[in-house]
């Protein structure tokens, strides 16, 4: 993987994509429900590996944690219910089968690696500007920490941030239309894998951009909860 290039394409799964992002989105397990106490354990276990704090807005280094003092951290289920952020856990060693099935649940079928470092990415200085710009897409941003780690932020239903922090064998799903941003922490390097249904559209659509149609309906679901939205989503919550 040269400097000039940090993107390493992964070839295309046969996977079928729906015609739409959610249309295959079934019959799951939600993130605020538990449908089957089986899944209690899985979920108790996966809510200790990610964490998720309001942030301070002090203007010192973006890399640095930002938390509050006292700090005030929130739990998955509190991080679903404000963003509707989804999240699993992976072993970062061992995570291609679970990658993979994923992957088919969801409709992913381009995959591809990007490195973020000031020697891995061309342009870099550049590069992280703009990924730490308030900015939305208008489909999902997935993305699974293979190496390094980082932070994403996103914002709230009362508009505040929230800092996630993403180690490895944590796959984050980032819905479409939400406000949010990206920083690597103070040790400068993340390697990740970039999931997508259909062609990649990596098109960031900077704040304000609260006319968009994919804004409003997020908006939406966001008053309610999501909770319009629980029963089409696959979270896994797996180790």
């Amino acid at each position: 993987m040269c400097e000039s290039s940090p993107y390493q394409k992964v070839q295309n799964s046969s996977t079928k994509i729906p015609k739409t992002g959610q249309e295959h989105l079934k019959n799951s397990m939600t993130l605020g429900k538990i449908e089957d106490k089986s899944d209690l354990r899985v979920r108790q276990t996966a809510a200790t590996m990610v964490r998720a704090w309001y942030m301070n807005d002090t203007n010192e280094d973006q890399r640095l944690e930002h938390q509050l003092s006292p700090p005030k951290f929130l739990s998955l289920d509190d991080l679903f219910t404000t963003s509707g952020i989804l999240y699993w856990k992976l072993d970062p060693k061992n995570y291609e089968s679970k990658l993979e099935e994923i992957k088919k649940e969801r409709g992913y079928n381009y995959m591809d690696v990007i490195q973020i470092s000031p020697d891995k990415l061309h342009n870099y200085e550049e590069k992280i500007k703009i990924f730490f710009a308030e900015h939305l897409h208008a489909d999902e941003e997935i993305r699974f920490v293979t190496e390094g780690s980082g932070y994403f932020d996103a914002r709230d239903k009362a508009d505040k941030w929230v800092r996630i922090e993403v180690t490895p064998g944590d796959l984050i799903i980032l819905p479409a239309g939400i406000y949010h941003r990206f920083t690597l922490d103070s040790k400068n390097y993340i390697r990740v894998i970039r999931l997508f249904v259909g062609e990649p559209v990596w098109t960031p659509h900077t704040r304000p951009a609260d006319n968009m149609e994919v804004r409003t309906k997020y908006v939406e679901q966001q008053k309610a909860g999501f909770v319009n939205h629980n029963s089409q989503m696959k979270t896994g919550l797996v180790n």
